[in-house]
């Protein structure tokens, strides 16, 4: 799209990816389809900056507090249980000031 940009992204001081802007009129619209946010954000940076809250919020809603968490794709973690093996996907979400999680 003509008058494409990409607008970067900052964490804690570190740059974590960039999303693609454009304006149309007097309104700027960003572009954040899980396939770029994905492609263009660094999710494991921002994982590993609140790990601790964000493993403390899966595990309680897992219920298994040896399960094991690794990241994924972007805002989405894997979670296998120690319990019965199971593999589940959580999104993690940033709102209301506050770290969300919810199964997938």
């Amino acid at each position: 799209m003509p008058g494409e940009r990409q607008a970067e992204l900052r964490y804690k001081n570190k740059t974590i990816g960039y999303i693609i802007c454009f304006d149309e009129g007097n309104v700027m619209h960003y572009k954040t389809s899980d396939a770029l946010t994905q492609k263009h954000l660094d999710w494991h940076f921002v994982y590993r900056q609140n790990q601790k809250i964000i493993d403390q919020k899966v595990l309680e809603a897992v219920g298994d507090k040896s399960a094991v968490i690794s990241p994924a794709a972007f805002r989405r973690l894997q979670v296998k249980s120690t319990t019965d093996s199971s593999t589940l996907t959580y999104e993690c979400k940033f709102d209301g000031n506050e770290w969300q999680v919810s199964a997938n």
